[in-house]
């Protein structure tokens, strides 16, 4: 048993990698949408990441099944790492709205980066539990569109 362990740990190394740049390149590719460029490159990342998933859902059942575990390993450090370069991402895309005047006033930018990651968090869990990761790529669009009414600035521009 401990000897699969150690060959999930090892395996995942390519993968967490992977994930690195999947979620890292949509957002620095430029967008051509007009308007609200940095919007367009959280949608990026967000679809990115469900993308991810589905095409790796073993990834996250690796990650689940390690953070049962106590004490630190080598794939929680990989996965911390990793969680703290996608928050930042999130974040910089979020000030770069902020600072376009997309997002609503008074918009909590740490709050939002947590509703962010929870919302793609929610639905891998979702469909872990269900055995249906394929919905996550049915989903995923209407997610981030309830996340994008919770953060824009609505009010018309007359």
């Amino acid at each position: 048993m401990a000897r699969l362990h150690s060959a999930a740990q090892t395996a995942l190394g390519h993968p967490c990698a992977e994930v690195d740049n999947t979620l890292a390149q949509p957002a620095a590719t430029p967008i051509n949408t007009g308007e609200r460029p940095a919007l367009a490159a959280l949608r990026a990342v967000f679809m990115a990441h469900v993308s991810f998933v589905v095409e790796h859902p073993g990834v996250p059942r690796v990650i689940f099944q390690e953070l049962q575990h106590p004490g630190d390993t080598a794939l929680k450090a990989s996965v911390r790492t990793l969680m703290q370069q996608y928050r930042q991402l999130v974040m910089q895309l979020l000030t770069q709205a902020q600072a376009a005047n997309t997002l609503a006033p008074g918009v909590d930018l740490p709050s939002a980066a947590v509703l962010f990651l929870g919302s793609v968090q929610g639905l891998v869990m979702q469909s872990l539990i269900t055995g249906d990761v394929a919905a996550m790529t049915r989903q995923a669009p209407g997610v981030f569109a309830i996340f994008e009414r919770g953060v824009l600035d609505l009010t018309p521009s007359f």
